[in-house]
């Protein structure tokens, strides 16, 4: 590659000309690279935290952590799994968060307010204007508003961005099963079997069980409330995400339910199975607790050894 050293002449019409200079005169300047003071904010709807993290051209940096991988010449990553609160659970990561309050804030229009005036030593604020990620919100995550390009365990951030991150209540998820069983026979055998999981909304890919050790998953069908039919055709119960695990998980005030009905698993021995859902980024997140159900034959059986 041959550099010409030169000067540019502006004429008198306006236009330019590119004016060589004799050999030996003049010095060549390379410019010097720039590191752009840009950031990246990461948004934790269970604690209404902000982090901030500085970006540059070659990559990210971190002040406190490891958790970032980047080179010198390839866009950094983030796993936005491993950042989730303690006693929440990854719901996905949005563009925006509609906090409680007007119809626009529920539409999901949350602006970019934060700068590095308003930041602290580590990189981290408090957002005095939002408000924890509550199920009881209706509308608090717009599905519009949800990534579905690139999963949140490998995003690459882009600087000024900000990145909500949806951080859903670990009670959650969770296993329960329902039975129906022939009273008048006295030895109560089963005649129907849901297994039944719980989410915070409806915005995820599917959500359902899988069974430890694979990553098949099936999904179930979501509902508010799920009325159960007895073999005489009179309905058993109905459910709701708040009656089935409120009792035990506080956080479950209300919610969706996902059921599969596995009646093909009566007289079977045994059956393990952990609730998921997928996100709609879709990452596959197993819910915290794994069901075993035994002698899946007779009511008196199942609660037997279920219990």
């Amino acid at each position: 590659l041959d550099y010409v050293l030169g000067k540019i002449i502006k004429n008198a019409d306006g236009t330019t000309t590119f004016e060589p200079l004799p050999d030996g005169e003049g010095t060549l300047y390379f410019p010097v690279p720039q590191v752009h003071g840009r950031v990246f904010y990461v948004y934790h709807s269970a604690d209404c935290k902000v982090d901030k993290y500085p970006y540059t051209d070659t990559g990210v940096t971190l002040q406190d952590g490891d958790w970032m991988k980047g080179g010198s010449t390839t866009a950094a990553q983030i796993n936005l799994v491993e950042q989730v609160k303690s006693g929440f659970l990854y719901g996905g990561y949005y563009k925006a968060y509609g906090k409680a309050g007007t119809a626009k804030d529920l539409a999901g229009a949350r602006g970019l307010t934060y700068t590095a005036a308003t930041f602290g030593l580590k990189g981290t604020v408090d957002d005095a204007g939002g408000t924890n990620y509550n199920p009881t919100i209706a509308r608090a995550w717009d599905g519009s508003k949800a990534y579905t390009d690139v999963k949140g365990t490998e995003l690459a951030p882009q600087p000024d961005n900000i990145y909500y991150l949806k951080e859903v209540p670990d009670g959650f998820i969770r296993p329960y099963v329902h039975y129906t069983y022939d009273n008048y026979d006295p030895e109560k055998p089963l005649k129907a079997l849901y297994i039944i999981t719980a989410t915070d909304d409806t915005n995820y890919k599917s959500a359902g069980y899988l069974v430890p050790g694979s990553t098949e998953t099936t999904g179930g069908t979501s509902c508010l409330m799920l009325s159960i039919k007895k073999p005489d055709g009179t309905t058993d119960k109905t459910l709701t995400a708040k009656s089935v695990f409120y009792s035990k998980y506080s956080t479950v005030t209300r919610g969706y339910l996902y059921y599969v009905e596995k009646s093909d698993l009566i007289g079977q021995s045994s059956f393990t199975y952990t609730p998921c859902w997928t996100t709609p980024d879709g990452v596959l997140v197993e819910g915290l607790t794994t069901r075993t159900l035994n002698n899946i034959t007779t009511k008196t059986a199942l609660r037997a050894s279920d219990e």
